[in-house]
């Protein structure tokens, strides 16, 4: 949705610009179907204050899951004549010296004046052709030759995997891993059963209580099911580091997923093991793809926000006690692009009316991670929101699954072990069953 003053009738070269970039990620969207406003009343609706009505500019992304469990909003709004007047005298500066230093004569565009700090040249970007690594992994891998183990169960997010797991033709290890008692000594069973249609599968539950069960349990599946067998941990960020490990110790290769715990050692433990393995604290990938996107901009344009303002608010479950990585993640990217913003300065909601009151469902209390990134520059007649949804285990569970393909891919390839994450699923184009 873009909203215009009345005189304004063309659509906004903006929109259908960023258009054309969600094309390109794979969002099935024409120009044609761009909401236009050109009514006050309908502006009024969309947020622009009355005393902009003849001079503003406000765009609206939303993007949303098939299933709606996940959305991506990105918002931006600019009332008045001052930002464009600003940039039009920095366009000036910029002109003006490329004269004194006698640069040769060309037309120049606002992403070079973006790109350079009047002295600088744009960055030269590299592009890797991973065609032939890709065809290489494709037709090497089946799911049904390959076997879950999950660690972290009875957690639901671990039940949600093996159900998706089941879904897409993944065989489900009969024994699983857990934290100790005492993290979850309500919910802890001994054995907990999968279901997905008429499939069942019983697991038996081994808890980090016992020395050394967890590692005789692990060396039987792997006995049992072979090199398919691909750890998923969903567990807890006490038992982070012990469990990375155990499955180098065990050679399994595994996908971390859980959060916490010393990321520096996990690192270390996974690259010295000798299996393929696979870390990522975000399994979300659109949500990764915006963080590489902005790290990029940040690369390429630092400083384009400086002197702006900002506000960053996540929400998280109440057993979630940390501040988010994500959100320290962006932060450190803004931080890149001028706003002078700490960490510290993050806004943890994990009170379930104080989540509520940020927009999250109901039911959605107990498995969700929203954030909220806003920026306003030094006057208030601009504005940028950033604003990522994801509600409930499925969008998790799915790219977990992702990535345990990914990583059976590379082992039946024969590549070479090493760590994983994120953005490398991102940059493969492999067959997704």
């Amino acid at each position: 949705v873009e909203s215009h003053p009345q005189n304004m009738q063309d659509t906004s070269m903006t929109t259908k610009t960023m258009v054309h970039a969600f094309q390109q990620l794979g969002v099935d969207f024409e120009t044609d179907t761009i909401q236009t406003i050109r009514s006050e009343k309908e502006s009024l609706a969309f947020g622009v204050s009355k005393d902009a009505l003849d001079a503003h500019s406000f765009h609206m992304f939303k993007l949303t899951r098939h299933d709606g469990f996940a959305r991506l909003q990105l918002r931006y709004e600019i009332e008045g004549f001052a930002p464009n007047a600003e940039g039009t005298l920095d366009a000036v500066q910029f002109i003006s010296h490329r004269d004194v230093v006698g640069n040769g004569k060309r037309v120049f565009c606002m992403q070079d004046l973006l790109a350079s700090s009047l002295d600088q040249h744009p960055i030269a970007r590299t592009s890797l052709n991973k065609q032939s690594v890709v065809q290489k992994l494709h037709g090497t891998w089946d799911a049904a030759c390959t076997t879950v183990l999950l660690s972290g169960l009875p957690g639901k997010m671990c039940v949600e995997v093996g159900k998706v797991a089941l879904r897409k033709g993944f065989k489900i290890a009969d024994v699983a891993l857990s934290g100790p008692r005492s993290v979850g000594p309500k919910w802890m069973r001994d054995e907990v059963d999968i279901l997905h249609g008429s499939e069942r599968v019983s697991i038996r539950v081994v808890t980090a209580d016992e020395p050394g069960s967890q590692q005789k349990a692990l060396e039987q599946a792997k006995e049992k099911y072979g090199e398919g067998l691909v750890v998923v941990d969903f567990t807890h960020p006490s038992v982070v580091n012990a469990h990375a490990e155990l499955y180098a110790s065990a050679g399994v290769a595994f996908v971390m997923g859980t959060t916490g715990g010393d990321r520096d050692a996990l690192w270390k433990t996974a690259e010295s093991s000798g299996v393929h393995a696979f870390i990522a604290p975000n399994m979300c990938k659109e949500v990764v793809a915006l963080e590489i996107a902005m790290t990029r901009l940040a690369t390429e344009c630092p400083g384009a926000f400086a002197g702006w303002r900002m506000e960053v608010v996540e929400s998280h479950p109440q057993n979630n006690q940390d501040t988010s990585m994500t959100a320290k993640a962006m932060v450190r990217v803004f931080q890149k692009l001028g706003v002078d913003f700490e960490t510290d300065k993050i806004q943890k909601i994990r009170s379930e009316e104080g989540s509520l009151a940020f927009g999250v469902p109901n039911d959605a209390l107990d498995a969700h991670s929203f954030h909220m990134f806003k920026l306003t520059n030094h006057d208030g007649s601009a504005r940028f929101q950033l604003r990522h949804e994801i509600e409930g285990f499925a969008t998790n569970a799915e790219v977990a699954l992702e990535a345990v393909q990914f990583l059976s891919m590379h082992k039946a390839a024969g590549s070479a072990c090493r760590v994983f994450c994120t953005p490398d699923l991102l940059t493969f184009n492999y067959d997704r069953r």
